[in-house]
């Protein structure tokens, strides 16, 4: 019996002896979780509230952008007590500049930096990134770039700038690295937007001249078709260049005379047809004409009517395609 126990407690023995073997492990290399190389630039934009960078924008800024930019450059001066001068550029006028200036970029400006980040970008998409030497705070539309430089003030110059501090002589800093750099796109109703096989982009707003109706709606137009598919068109009058592609707003030098002459106080009629364009040298092109047109009473009711009948807002993106000629009226 006793026997019989010594073999039991040296079995015991064994199979513990094998099972700590079987737990051990050969020793494993550590592998780091994050083994990216990426060279992080950092901006220096203020040390001990001075600073070598300039802001510059386009000089044909609208109303949002200019604001955003005065908002930026008094942030300066309160917060990291600073001054900092803001320079205009012609990108109408200009070419492409190439300099090796510290630069914050607001908007589409005549530097290649600027050009190339904010290229693809829809009007309300916005982005703040590091190009060089140079921040670029901007957006596809007035309202991106309004956006990034509103985003850039909250979350860098108030957190990292202090008034109070400025207030009693204290140096301060501003930094922003590679690292800080994001892109925010905006929501549209739209995932892509053709009409007549061109990108709504490719649209001009064409108004009837010394039409102050007209215009309103061109305006109104211009605000809708930038939220909804996230491209800006260019607003003209009639009394400059022809277009390929034209939305013709009132009676226009190319818009149907007679009907809009047959129009009461209260009606519209908007048609929409794909055109072929002759250019001077003889040769044709593909185009489209939208036209709009309204009795003195009924500017109002033709842009509700355009805006339900060919760009309404969707509740989840979807492409917007319009392919066949339409005709939208209340004459009766």
């Amino acid at each position: 019996m006793k026997k019989l126990r010594i073999l039991s407690l040296m079995l015991a023995v064994v199979f513990c002896v094998l099972a700590l073997a079987a737990c051990k492990k050969e020793p494993v290399e550590d592998t780091p979780s994050n083994t990216t190389n990426e060279t992080v630039t950092t901006l220096s934009i203020v040390q001990k509230s001075k600073t070598e960078y300039v802001i510059v924008r386009d000089y044909r800024a609208g109303d949002s952008v200019i604001d955003a930019v005065a908002r930026l450059r008094d942030a300066f001066n309160v917060y990291l007590g600073t001054d900092i001068t803001v320079e205009e550029c012609f990108t109408d006028r200009d070419p492409e500049v190439t300099n090796d200036r510290k630069e914050i970029l607001v908007g589409v400006t005549t530097r290649k930096e600027s050009n190339d980040t904010l290229k693809d970008l829809l009007c309300a998409d916005y982005t703040m990134a590091v190009v060089g030497d140079k921040l670029v705070l901007g957006g596809g539309g007035e309202e991106g770039t309004a956006k990034a430089v509103s985003t850039f003030l909250s979350s860098f110059v108030y957190k990292q700038g202090d008034k109070f501090a400025v207030a009693d002589k204290i140096p301060q800093n501003l930094t922003f690295t590679s690292k800080d750099n994001a892109t925010v796109n905006g929501r549209y109703s739209y995932s892509s937007a053709v009409l007549f096989d061109a990108r709504i982009d490719s649209y001009y707003l064409v108004y009837e001249k010394n039409n102050a109706a007209a215009k309103q709606i061109a305006s109104s137009m211009f605000s809708h078709i930038a939220k909804e598919t996230g491209y800006e068109l260019v607003i003209d009058s009639d009394l400059t260049d022809w277009y390929d592609y034209e939305i013709l707003i009132g009676n226009t030098a190319r818009s149907d005379g007679d009907m809009a002459r047959r129009l009461g106080a209260n009606e519209y009629y908007i048609s929409a047809k794909p055109t072929e364009v002759t250019y001077e040298d003889g040769s044709k092109h593909p185009g489209a004409t939208i036209q709009i047109l309204f009795g003195e009473n009924a500017a109002e009711s033709a842009f509700a009517a355009f805006k339900k009948n060919f760009i309404p807002p969707l509740s989840e993106p979807a492409p917007l395609n319009i392919s066949a000629e339409k005709v939208v009226t209340n004459k009766t």
